[in-house]
């Protein structure tokens, strides 16, 4: 009799059950190389455990290549080998579809959306998470929904995008609090407190880094704890409390997390420079840059190196500032970032305008110039080219909150602008440093009389091509912002370029090296009605003028020392009186110049705080340098006088 057959559903049970058995020793087999992998990550051997990764691609079946070349990814970006892991996580990608695992999928965007984040590319990022979340609609997956929000939220700060940035992280820190996952809570609070003191709020910034510091407290994370006490440190810094924020890098360094350690170094570093106590400065920009090659972080080296450069220019060091700033330079080019570039630029054209080498320096301000032009406008085809090609109408619409490609970028685009318009005051304070920086230099060349005819027309030559390069830059900035403000502090500065420009137009059409200050003194007083006609009526002026040569470089801070006492006469005193007039007065004798504006405005103010008179403190400054004097009176109006014993142009 043969044995009895078993029943048929049991064999199918059976053969089910053995199937699902080696799936699971297969899941089981690279889930611990996986580990392997990332314990030899820890120990930063990473060619040893891309070859491990590699070397079990070939014969895992589809889900399980999609984790091994998940895992790749991550340790190629660690790698410092940014290209090549964007390869491997849209092959993990890939994979993952074909098995069908739709929360795989979601982690893999996840991922590679943060790393395009961490390198300055946050609208791919934002593609990226945005299209996660529509794979993630079908799931209901809390936990990944608000780590997407709470990545959407690095992602928009960065863009400036910051009202939104805060909006996210705030939502994603509920979602954790509810799911209970303290850690990715404080990451939130930490990252609202790194928004609103970019912001300038610094209490609140406090608050919520406070508030994430008990956290990682209570957890005993060192790593964690580390990065909050530096950001912490970076608001008393914004704040010039420099002892309390030297007091927190130093607890952030006491725990011994040497992923911080370079940074934070750095923070210490300027700190101690902005202190003036430039030996510590040095030895801590030192450290972070010898840590920083070590880790081999490109950026962070470069930005630690140009800053270093920065400190050598301060101190005069030029050969050690040339050495470290040629070396940010060319990393910064090479990796093309542009904010590295522009402050290595910065500090070169300052460094041969100390040496006196102004056609070198002129080229460093050229380039200076032409980056930010180069910056912007990389930002905003950014924006354009995210519209057109990159994020498409119907993933953008799957963000949290539904918005609409239109909506968004309108409100990128305008965080951009209001985020460039807070430099403009900056660059109009640049450029007036510019000013009184070459109106020296020119002075400084009375050591050259001895120069040939050729030479000097030459001199001439390269400072007014100089100068227009500014005036330019100038036009540029003022045709990019719709600000009042900003347009205002900018027109001042360009008044004073073109005082010096025409200067040099003025030598080009003699042959005697010297200017008719007569008309120059007229032409400036053209040049300021122009600026300040729509304001100001009609002025009623009346002259008295002696006829008077100057060399080059006194008439150059004569005419700025003018155009600041116009500028201000035409901007406080005269722009509300119904009948404003103006006498401009200049006698020559016993080399002795006597020059005086008076308006019939309501008089100077005597606030020494009050904008009025930071131009004057600026004429003051001019006269010094001409070894003269200056007063102001109230006469029924301003009489601004100066006096300088000068000698009239050979």
């Amino acid at each position: 009799m043969s044995s009895p057959s078993l029943p048929r559903v049991l064999i199918i049970f059976l053969i089910s059950f053995f199937s699902l058995s080696m799936l699971a020793q297969s899941e089981e087999q690279y889930a611990q190389i996986i580990k392997e992998a990332k314990h030899l990550e820890q120990k930063k051997q990473f060619k040893e455990a891309l070859a491990l990764l590699a070397k079990n691609l070939e014969n895992a079946p589809p889900e399980q290549q999609s984790k091994l070349y998940f895992k790749t990814g991550d340790l190629l970006f660690k790698a410092h080998q940014t290209d090549s892991a964007f390869k491997a996580y849209n092959r993990a990608y890939e994979l993952a579809q074909v098995s069908g695992n739709k929360e795989l999928q979601s982690r893999i965007l996840i991922n590679a959306g943060a790393v395009y984040s961490q390198t300055g590319k946050h609208l791919e990022a934002i593609q990226k998470f945005n299209k996660a979340i529509s794979v993630l609609k079908e799931l209901q997956n809390d936990t990944l929904l608000a780590s997407i929000q709470f990545n959407l939220a690095l992602s928009y700060k960065e863009l400036g995008a910051n009202d939104k940035a805060i909006s996210l992280a705030l939502e994603a820190s509920e979602k954790f609090k509810t799911l209970q996952i303290k850690d990715l809570q404080a990451k939130c609070y930490q990252t609202i407190g790194n928004i609103n003191r970019e912001i300038q709020k610094d209490s609140l910034s406090l608050y919520f880094h406070k508030k994430a510091l008990s956290y990682y407290e209570v957890q005993k994370d060192s790593i964690a704890m580390a990065s909050v006490l530096n950001d912490m440190g970076n608001t008393y810094k914004q704040l010039k409390d420099y002892q309390e924020a030297l007091k927190y890098y130093q607890r952030s360094m006491e725990l011994g997390d040497s992923a911080f350690n370079p940074m934070t170094l750095g923070n210490i570093a300027e700190v101690y420079q902005k202190m003036k106590d430039y030996g510590k400065a040095e030895e801590y920009y030192l450290q972070s840059i010898k840590l920083r090659k070590a880790d081999g972080d490109l950026k962070a080296f470069a930005y630690s190196s140009a800053a270093l450069g920065g400190l050598y220019v301060e101190l005069e060091k030029y050969g050690k500032a040339k050495e470290y700033l040629k070396e940010a330079a060319k990393i910064a080019e090479r990796q093309e970032y542009l904010d590295i570039q522009l402050s290595a630029f910065e500090y070169q054209w300052q460094l041969y305008e100390k040496q006196g080498n102004i056609d070198t320096a002129y080229l460093f301000l050229k380039g200076f110039s032409e980056l930010k032009d180069q910056y912007y406008q990389r930002e905003r085809q950014e924006i354009i080219e995210q519209k057109t090609a990159e994020l498409g109408l119907s993933e953008l619409q799957t963000t949290v909150k539904e918005l609409t490609l239109e909506n968004e970028l309108k409100e990128l685009l305008a965080q951009k602008e209001r985020k460039a318009k807070s430099t403009y005051l900056l660059i109009a304070i640049l450029i007036t440093i510019i000013a009184v920086i070459l109106a020296n230099s020119l002075r400084k060349n009375r050591k050259y009389a001895r120069w040939e005819k050729a030479q000097k027309m030459e001199v001439q030559h390269r400072t007014k091509n100089f100068l227009q390069t500014l005036v330019n830059f100038i036009q540029f900035q003022l045709r990019t912002t719709d600000d009042e403000n900003a347009k205002a502090a900018i027109q001042e500065s360009q008044s004073r370029v073109h005082a010096m420009l025409k200067i040099h137009k003025l030598l080009e059409n003699t042959d005697s090296g010297s200017v008719n200050f007569n008309t120059l003194l007229q032409e400036l007083v053209e040049r300021i009605q122009l600026t300040f006609r729509e304001n100001t009526p009609e002025v009623k002026i009346t002259w008295q003028l002696t006829k008077v040569e100057l060399s080059a470089d006194d008439a150059t801070l004569l005419a700025l020392i003018v155009n600041e006492l116009l500028t201000n006469a035409f901007k406080y005193g005269l722009r509300d009186q119904p009948h404003p007039k103006m006498a401009i007065r200049m006698k020559y004798q016993g080399e002795v110049l006597s020059l005086s504006i008076a308006d019939n405005g309501p008089g100077i103010k005597q606030d020494l705080k009050s904008e009025e008179t930071k131009g004057l403190k600026l004429v003051g400054l001019f006269v010094q340098q001409l070894n003269g004097s200056f007063t102001l009176e109230n006469k029924k109006g301003t009489v601004a006088t100066i006096q300088v014993k000068i000698k009239p142009a050979a």
